[in-house]
């Protein structure tokens, strides 16, 4: 009423009266009910119906009355008689009380709106949460997704409104697949407005929706309103100056497993669907393993013996064969493309015992998860799944164990795996990927509903993006393939000859990675573009590499002097020479028995 008097100043003097229903707890004894009942009724539907808003002040506008015994028992009591008896007459009271309560709820109108509570299913009573899994079985995952339900059924048939502000994971989450396609069933999103969680002041998104009743054929549109939009000031205007409205049939989202409203999905990845697989469908893609105590289970490689870790196993048994206690560990890490992130090691001895038995010394459950162990040492194309600047995907080797940040695609031979590698890095790709995943967390639930081109002719020159990669990598002490300072393996007059070659090998090396790369985003581009019969453009993807300057690279050479120093490394054999607990100047000398440059003693 208030907000009608701002806007129409005059509003008051049209004598419109507020309906407003405040939702009463209301509930009867056996006695009170049976008074109530009709004769010959469904006593336990009407029971049911007159107990229904027990917890009123729990479930509110959610409960579902039933509109013909609303009517029926409407007519029933306006014919009992209370004798004169006080209590009975109460009871009646009560029952009317009821009856218009039920009128509100099972009413139609022409339009419903709300901003309802957010609150997932972990957070509710069991009262709520049975309530919700009766009643709401495709939006019980959230309150303010039962409201989307409830709102939707509230309206007229034909030209009713529903406007709501909820949370947006109903718009992409796979718990919510059901219940898009039931709303798309009984009505259509007009407008949506994806908001920025910086509006509100909230953890997640928000969705602005309109829905309509009846309109079959209307297309819906959807846009953005961005942090960047909210950040400038108030918004004027929906959408914001500038913003891209899509519009589309809702009816296209069916065909993407899990039915997501993925409205911003490049129209090239979207077209795929009709008659592609996706990547889940034609490759394993796993989740791997959780420690539980990573600080007990996992190491940087430079933290234990050489000796004591295995590299480049083919599978567990291999493994075990070794008896070695330490094995490389994909944990994730800072996104990366094609190679790299290979730091860390895992205590997988005696096929991980130590692991899968940690949390049970008291009688207890396992704390860890061993995930898909049959796929540990197999070669895959991983990705990290946190990623701000969207996801890098990387080849790693066979030998390898894999957490369950560094989730990973597990194609059979190395064609395939160098094919989705240089796919899944396309710029399309990766635009797909931030749709499906718009909190730039990407599971594997994310990568394998992505649509698939089988096959492809891009690995040669994948295979040398890795290699040129990998190149880079091994020239970093942290890398364990590192075999001795760029610096020095290079011949040269001078240092200051060194250091220029060195720098300008790496810049040759990074303008050939760029261009590669480039001609792998057009590749894969042109035949998106080819196989879904839609045309678009992609902008080419800048260079995201620096050459070392000369200050990096003589700081890597004085550590690498050190490392001379102490007989890490020798002038005369390249990589690692004493790199485990215990080891002696005579086990140095034992690998390289005239050195150029000779460790001291101690």
């Amino acid at each position: 009423t208030m907000r009608a008097r701002s806007k129409q100043r005059t509003f008051f003097n049209k004598q419109i009266e507020p309906n407003v229903c405040v939702l009463d707890p209301i509930s009867f004894t056996p006695d009170e009910i049976d008074f109530l009942l009709t004769p010959g009724g469904d006593k336990h539907a009407e029971a049911v119906f007159w107990n229904q808003f027990e917890h009123a002040d729990t479930f509110g506008s959610l409960i579902q009355p039933d509109s013909e015994l609303t009517v029926r028992l409407k007519q029933h009591i306006a014919h009992l008689d209370d004798h004169g008896d006080i209590l009975l007459a109460d009871v009646l009271d009560w029952a009317k009380r009821v009856i218009g309560q039920a009128e509100y709820l099972s009413s139609r109108y022409s339009v419903a709106i709300a901003n309802p509570p957010y609150m997932g299913t972990r957070n509710m009573g069991d009262a709520l949460r049975r309530f919700a899994e009766r009643w709401y079985p495709t939006s019980a995952g959230d309150l303010c997704t039962m409201f989307v339900d409830r709102a939707v059924s509230m309206i007229r048939g034909r030209g009713g409104l529903a406007a709501l502000v909820v949370s947006e994971s109903w718009l992409f989450n796979a718990t919510y697949e059901d219940m898009r396609r039931e709303i798309v069933r009984r009505a259509r999103p007009l407008v949506t407005a994806c908001i920025d969680k910086s509006a509100f002041g909230v953890r997640l998104n928000t969705a602005a929706s309109i829905l309509a009743r009846g309109a079959r054929d209307a297309r819906s549109q959807f846009f953005r309103v961005g942090q960047e939009h909210i950040s400038s000031g108030p918004l004027l205007a929906l959408p914001p100056s500038g913003e891209t409205v899509y519009a589309v049939s809702v009816e296209e989202f069916l065909q993407v497993p899990g039915g997501a409203f993925i409205f911003d999905m490049p129209a090239p990845l979207l077209a795929l669907y009709e008659n592609h697989p996706t990547i889940g469908a034609v490759f394993d893609v796993k989740q791997g393993l959780a420690t539980a105590d990573n600080s007990r289970f996992v190491r940087l490689w430079w933290e234990v013996g050489r000796d004591r870790i295995a590299y480049g196993c083919s599978d567990g048994a291999a493994a075990s064969k070794t008896r070695k206690r330490w094995f490389p560990y994909n944990k994730g890490g800072t996104p990366v493309p094609w190679w790299g992130n290979q730091e860390h090691v895992v205590n997988w001895e005696d096929d991980g015992r130590e692991i899968r038995v940690f949390g049970t010394e008291d009688g207890g459950r396992p704390r860890s998860a061993v995930r898909n162990p049959t796929f540990y040492f197999r070669p895959s194309v991983s990705w990290s799944n946190i990623g701000l600047n969207g996801a890098r995907f990387r080849l790693i080797p066979n030998g390898f164990v894999f957490d369950v940040a560094g989730m990973s695609a597990f194609p059979t031979s190395e064609k395939a795996r160098l094919n989705l590698l240089g796919y899944l890095n396309s710029t399309l790709l990766r635009q797909g990927l931030d749709v499906l995943a718009p909190t730039f967390n990407y599971q594997v639930g994310d990568v394998t509903r992505l649509p698939l081109l089988e096959g492809g002719a891009d690995n040669d020159r994948v295979r040398q993006l890795v290699d040129l990669s990998r190149a880079r990598w091994a020239e970093a002490e942290t890398s364990h393939e590192f075999s001795a300072s760029t610096v020095v393996s290079r011949g040269g007059s001078s240092l200051a000859e060194r250091v220029q070659w060195v720098m300008r090998t790496e810049r040759d090396r990074i303008i050939e990675l760029h261009h590669l790369e480039t001609e792998s985003d057009a590749y894969w581009t042109a035949r998106i573009a080819a196989s879904s019969a839609v045309q678009t453009h992609v902008e080419p993807q800048s260079s995201r590499l620096q050459s070392s300057s000369a200050s990096e690279l003589m700081g890597d050479l004085l550590s690498y002097a050190v490392g001379c120093m102490f007989g890490r490394y020798s002038l005369n054999q390249p990589g690692l020479i004493l790199a485990d607990q215990g080891a002696t100047v005579q086990d140095y000398l034992a690998k390289v028995p005239n050195p150029t440059f000779a460790p001291d003693k101690d």
